[in-house]
């Protein structure tokens, strides 16, 4: 049977829209660590009483990072499986997002950043990729335009807790990424992907899994 058969005859739509709400969740998470790093960095370079350019720094290595973590972990997964490369990301993502809200040594703040970068950039295309893989061609695109949507909620989600709890405390607003890691517990309830399955002739997790 043709992967597009497959998910026009055995994945219900019930399916498609889990998927979609729990990619909705990661693409949320990458959008509102992106745009803390925007609401926070005057807060970061009064705090670190540092100058614009080791304050450009710290946006160049978060960037750097997630252009890395994008080339590096999309091509991964297609060896290793998307959700493994999901959970990789988001741990990386949630755990050193949180920790740019501890005080350090300013080039352990880069290092911090640049791997809390590679786990936004890889998350993006890993999750991308895996809707896709389940999203029949009829409804693809409107998935991953629905998919990109996810981005404004949560960048919106992240404004409004900076300038409500976090307004006083600008640490707090990358503390409370360690919660993300709750999403892990997602991915107990979604399949692999049915290209990589395929790819890698493990038939019987198909319909065990959906």
């Amino acid at each position: 049977m043709q992967v597009e058969d497959f998910l026009e005859k055995k994945v219900s739509k019930g399916v498609q829209v889990k998927l979609l709400l729990v990619s909705a969740l990661f693409w949320a998470t990458v959008a509102s660590g992106v745009m803390v790093m925007s609401l926070t960095l005057p807060k970061i370079a009064l705090y670190y009483n540092i100058d614009q350019t080791k304050t450009s720094l710290i946006a160049s290595f978060t960037f750097l990072g997630m252009l890395i973590g994008a080339t590096l972990f999309g091509n991964v997964s297609d060896y290793f499986g998307r959700k493994p490369l999901i959970a990789i990301t988001l741990v990386l993502t949630a755990v050193f997002t949180a920790l740019t809200g501890i005080r350090m040594n300013f080039n352990l703040l880069l290092l911090v950043r640049f791997l809390a970068g590679m786990g936004m950039g890889g998350l993006l295309p890993v999750v991308n990729s895996y809707l896709a893989e389940f999203s029949p061609k009829s409804i693809r695109g409107r998935n991953l335009v629905l998919l990109e949507a996810s981005w404004a909620i949560g960048s919106i989600i992240i404004g409004v807790f900076a300038v409500t709890v976090g307004k006083t405390n600008w640490q707090l607003d990358y503390y409370v990424f360690i919660f993300s890691l709750v999403f892990l517990f997602t991915l107990f309830s979604i399949p692999e992907s049915i290209k990589f399955l395929l790819k890698k002739k493990r038939f019987d997790e198909l319909n065990k899994n959906l």
